[in-house]
């Protein structure tokens, strides 16, 4: 399908498909922050409600495997519609199941995580059908955008619900019905079937094949080097509150800083990279955004330690690290095609939360054997020392010239 004709069968603006991601993020956002806090006052474990959450992010860890299923059966549309509605009935379980049965709950967690992963591979699958290559670096910009105000959303306001407005049961119940409301970008745009074969079989082949011509082409192997390199990670992040005493920040300062106030700091980074990202190649963006984040929290680092010093790491690493998550998702993005999007967005999206975890237990150890100023200072160099390696791979295997055609002689 030609982009003029996609074009003239659909149009999905990119802030309309960043209102896809909110669901996920709410989720992922309701059972961290109030559903945690709830049980928490009802006297259950930190360990339970460890692994609850654990639960919920399990699932994302597999979304490779939802991309097939997409790819190969329904639509698009009829798969998010399909998840969003499971998802919404999870949350009315858990405004109506008892929350002391663990096991009930530990099911609840699951079928959420679950859901949200089909939700956001049904997406990126209708992305492709409805969003033209010139756009799709502001696409991954507000994808970004929604799924960090879902958590918020999720999270925070979820919590005010609880603590304000009638407890757990109402905040249930809001978030189900904003799970619904989110349904309404596909329901305005038109979204053309997928081109796939006409059986289960062909179009799993299909979405296969579309995962094998990446990995044979030269920009598709660069773009799976891209998302698990260890630059932009914002590892450092997932241990601030646990080494904030280093600083003398207090329980309050941490607490907003590495919340809300992250989040909200992240999402202009979030916008600015993703439409850099449609006016100049996706791949180079990612590169300065990286060094970008690495040079400047290797400055940081060397800054006095104090309460002061503390938040602008955390704020600063926070809107740095939207940079660098915006761009990665648009190098995803950059290599979906009509057949197989889910399943090759589903693998890229996997291998890029690699270098997350392997980043944050680098640094961990760094810092347990060294402190808090080595730690910041490994994740600064492994993000140089990434954007270098990778720059000197492009230059080293670069491809080859076409050949000159050959000009008619003149008289």
């Amino acid at each position: 399908m030609s982009e003029k004709r996609l074009q003239r069968r659909a149009a999905m603006s990119p802030p309309l498909y960043g209102v896809l991601f909110l669901p996920s993020g709410m989720c992922q956002g309701f059972i961290t922050v109030a559903l945690g806090y709830v049980l928490a006052r009802q006297g259950v474990s930190v360990g339970v409600i460890a692994g609850l959450v654990g639960l919920r992010l399990l699932p994302e860890t597999w979304s490779f495997l939802a991309g097939p299923l997409i790819d190969s059966c329904l639509t698009s549309v009829l798969w998010y519609v399909l998840s969003i509605l499971a998802l919404a009935c999870c949350s009315v379980g858990f405004a109506f199941l008892p929350l002391q049965d663990s096991a009930l709950m530990a099911t609840l967690c699951l079928a959420s995580g679950i859901t949200a992963v089909l939700s956001n591979s049904a997406a990126v699958a209708a992305l492709a059908l409805t969003t033209l290559d010139a756009v799709r670096g502001a696409c991954a910009g507000w994808r970004q955008t929604g799924f960090l105000g879902g958590i918020g959303v999720g999270g925070g306001g979820a919590l005010w619900l609880v603590t304000h407005a009638g407890g757990l049961r109402v905040a249930s119940l809001v978030l189900a019905v904003l799970y619904l409301l989110c349904i309404w970008p596909l329901l305005i745009v038109r979204v053309p079937p997928a081109p796939r074969s006409a059986t289960v079989r062909g179009a799993a082949r299909d979405a296969i094949g579309a995962l094998w011509r990446l990995l044979r082409s030269r920009p598709g192997i660069l773009a799976v080097i891209v998302v698990t390199l260890p630059a932009g990670a914002g590892a450092a992040a997932n241990l601030l509150p646990a080494v904030s005493g280093d600083w003398h920040a207090s329980a309050d300062m941490v607490a907003s800083l590495t919340g809300v106030l992250a989040g909200i700091a992240s999402i202009p980074g979030c916008i600015t990279s993703g439409y850099l990202c449609d006016r100049f190649p996706r791949r180079t963006v990612y590169m300065w955004c990286a060094l970008l984040a690495a040079v400047v929290e290797g400055i940081l680092a060397l800054a006095p330690r104090t309460p002061v010093s503390f938040a602008a790491l955390a704020l600063v690493n926070s809107a740095l690290t939207g940079l660098a998550y915006s761009s990665v998702v648009a190098v995803i993005y950059d290599r979906l095609d009509l057949v197989g999007a889910a399943t090759v967005g589903g693998v890229l999206g996997s291998l890029s939360n690699v270098p997350v975890v392997l980043v944050t237990m680098i640094i961990g150890a760094v810092q347990a054997r060294f402190g808090s100023v080595a730690m910041l200072l490994a994740e600064a160099g492994l993000g140089i020392a990434s954007v270098a390696s990778y720059a000197l791979l492009v230059l080293a295997w670069r491809p080859p010239a076409a050949a000159p055609v050959p000009q008619p002689a003149t008289s």
